[in-house]
């Protein structure tokens, strides 16, 4: 939690050495790696958890997640569906789904992922940049505005991250955009 990531795969390590049946161990190691860019490594401990403990909804989105992060998206989309199918009220899975459709460029699917995700979660904001996004990428800048919109209201203030985001260029000369911005 203090984004100190080598040490706590220090510590991850010793635990696993303690109890290499502990699922939970790789879990968190696997975070660890994920947040260090070492998506081979993470790869390897959430399918390590998987190996454990099949049922784990949350090891499969984190997979899926990193398989997304490396374009591997036939892989992401196996995990993301197995995750929805073990917990069907998973909405980080949900919106993880509804990004490798916006990768793949099925709007539609991907506007759906994400408002099931939003109906699971709704205070998230994550979630509705993540909607802003493939809307804009559509072309559809009415609701990409409305739901860059409610992310500042649900708290999302990476501002510049949006300044950044190729998937908003698509609205950055609207004045929906413009005036969000503005009154940030």
């Amino acid at each position: 939690y203090l984004n100190q990531y080598e040490k706590a795969i220090t510590d991850f390590n010793k635990a696993i050495s303690l109890d290499p049946e502990d699922s939970t161990v790789y879990d968190y190691r696997g975070v660890a790696y994920f947040n260090l860019n070492q998506y081979e490594k993470a790869i390897t401990d959430f399918s390590k958890v998987i190996s454990l403990d099949p049922e784990d909804s949350s090891a499969h989105t984190n997979r899926g997640a990193i398989y997304i992060v490396l374009k591997q998206y036939d892989k992401a989309i196996i995990d993301i569906n197995k995750a929805i199918s073990l917990d069907p009220k998973n909405s980080s899975a949900y919106n993880y789904r509804g990004a490798i459709y916006a990768r793949l460029k099925q709007y539609d699917k991907a506007i759906s992922g994400i408002n099931k995700a939003i109906s699971l979660n709704p205070e998230d904001p994550i979630t509705y940049y993540n909607n802003a996004c493939i809307y804009s990428l559509a072309g559809r800048i009415q609701e990409a505005c409305e739901n860059l919109s409610t992310s500042f209201g649900k708290g999302y203030s990476d501002f510049s991250h949006i300044k950044q985001d190729s998937d908003l260029d698509n609205i950055r000369d609207s004045a929906c955009y413009k005036r969000i911005m503005d009154g940030k």
